[in-house]
């Protein structure tokens, strides 16, 4: 599959969120996200950040890609900053080429993954399960660390429970059966590899 271009500005904007506010942090400052500034004409605005200490206070506004800021919006911005006795820091995010990611056989790396974490949720059903194929893998959120990710989804996994007459090959009597999982993975994207995973596997409702 492949992470929309939505996706991918989510994380890219939430890994750049986070990393200002630790190094603000570092730097003594107190830090408020989704800071909503309210003015003499009982008018308000919502920032991104707003950061301050014993001597300065910030505003912080994040833009992704092509989301330029708007000039009206940032003359309010410039206006609620000089109410307040801010600096007013716009910030562009890029979203270069390398780290425009497709996750294009994200299938075969859960299923390569899980075959060998080999969850306890579907091996304890069954005397022999072998786990067919992972599909319908749907990204819910992305974050972005230059080349970690950290994904988080759902989809939908197809094992084999065989008949313990015939472990080495498919037959008839064998039966397939689908269970809906949740995931967490922490991937290195240069490498589509997976460092840490996490699996919730649905299968409450199977009954031998």
């Amino acid at each position: 599959m492949r992470l929309g271009i939505n996706e991918i500005n989510e994380g890219i904007y939430e890994a750049a969120i986070t990393k200002t506010i630790r190094q603000l942090t570092r730097e003594k400052f107190e830090v408020i996200r989704d800071y909503r500034i309210e003015n003499v004409d009982n008018l308000s605005v919502q920032v991104d950040l707003f950061a301050f200490n014993s001597y300065e206070k910030r505003i912080y506004e994040f833009k992704i890609g092509r989301n330029r800021i708007q000039r009206n919006q940032f003359e309010r911005l410039q206006h609620y900053a000089r109410e307040i006795g801010a600096r007013l820091f716009v910030i562009y995010l890029e979203v270069p080429s390398s780290k425009r990611i497709s996750f294009n056989h994200i299938e075969p790396i859960i299923h390569k993954d899980m075959a060998i974490k080999r969850p306890a949720e579907l091996f304890d059903i069954h005397s022999i399960t072998e786990i067919k194929h992972i599909e319908n893998v749907d990204i819910e959120f992305a974050e972005i660390d230059d080349e970690i990710v950290n994904l988080r989804g759902r989809g939908t996994v197809v094992v084999e429970l065989r008949n313990e007459r015939f472990t080495h090959f498919e037959n008839e009597n064998n039966e397939f059966v689908e269970f809906d999982f949740s995931f967490r993975l922490k991937l290195n994207v240069s490498e589509k590899t997976i460092l840490l995973s996490y699996y919730k596997i649905d299968t409450n409702w199977f009954d031998e």
